[in-house]
This record gives C-alpha cells, sequence and structure tokens, in this order.
C-alpha cells in the first residue's frame, strides 16, 4: 500500500520503492526512538 501511494506521488521515475523504503526505515528508527526517549525523560522529570 505504501509503496503504491509512493508511486502515485512520485510518479514513473519512482522504480525501486523496497530499497527507498528500508532506507527511510533505517533513518527513521532511530530518530523515533532518540523522541521516544526524550518524551519518557521529560515525562519522567516531571
Amino acid at each position: 500500500m505504501a509503496s503504491r501511494r509512493r508511486l502515485e506521488k512520485y510518479g514513473e521515475h519512482y522504480e525501486r520503492p523496497k530499497i527507498i523504503d528500508t532506507q527511510d526505515a533505517f533513518l527513521l528508527l532511530p530518530v523515533l526512538l532518540l523522541l521516544l526517549g526524550v518524551v519518557a525523560l521529560i515525562a519522567f522529570l516531571n
């Protein structure tokens, strides 16, 4: 589903959704974990 939506977004030039998806996941995962850690820290301090 996600690749189909992205294909509609970027058009015919977007050829490799799976490779891009894995790169996005590896880039987003540490950021999400960092944000989660910051939120948990703030909640703990409050």
